[in-house]
């Protein structure tokens, strides 16, 4: 009887033993796809933002079509801080055929600001064009293309606030607010 439970313990050692020496930690890797699209900027230098020029555009994104995937292809756009692991802006579903986004002075603005950039402050400015295929029978790996601009916000009006009542010892007049 020791003799049997002996045998089992060690045929039970032996295949855990095999098991466990599994020396290849990655069991496959998947190479990123060579950038086709080539994501471009216009204008591609440090963008000054005025608030003077508020409704016009100040950048536009160009891109060719993903060629790497095959099928339909969705396109999204992420912006955020450049060096920011995580982009604090709402990533932007594109249409399956735009082949270019672009941003007023205004919208721009409001991102930089809404993430803490410095009116006046040059702030590098990351953006990413992801292409993928999300309705694929097999997993295809995104198409990527990256690239970083430099833009200075402007200091946005804030509303002005006027108080207006009987407490007021000039009255009601709003002149006299």
């Amino acid at each position: 009887m020791k003799k049997q439970l002996l045998h089992i313990f060690l045929l039970l050692l032996s295949v855990a033993g095999f098991t466990a020496c599994n020396s290849d930690d990655n069991a496959f890797s998947l190479t990123r796809p060579e950038d086709v699209m080539q994501l471009k900027s216009t204008p591609d230098t440090a963008i000054t933002l005025t608030a003077d020029k508020a409704q016009e555009t100040a950048v536009t994104f160009t891109w060719n079509a993903a060629s790497n995937l095959s099928g339909d292809v969705v396109y999204y756009l992420q912006m955020g801080i450049d060096g920011s692991d995580t982009y604090t802006t709402d990533t932007i579903r594109l249409a399956p055929d735009a082949r270019s986004y672009a941003l007023t002075t205004a919208q721009l603005n409001r991102m930089l600001t809404g993430w803490n950039g410095v009116a006046g402050t040059p702030t590098s400015f990351q953006v990413r064009l992801i292409a993928m295929q999300p309705e694929a029978a097999t997993y295809q790996l995104p198409e990527t293309s990256t690239l970083t601009l430099t833009v200075t916000p402007y200091d946005q009006p804030r509303n002005e606030l006027f108080i207006s009542g009987t407490a007021n010892p000039a009255g009601s007049s709003l002149a006299e607010a």
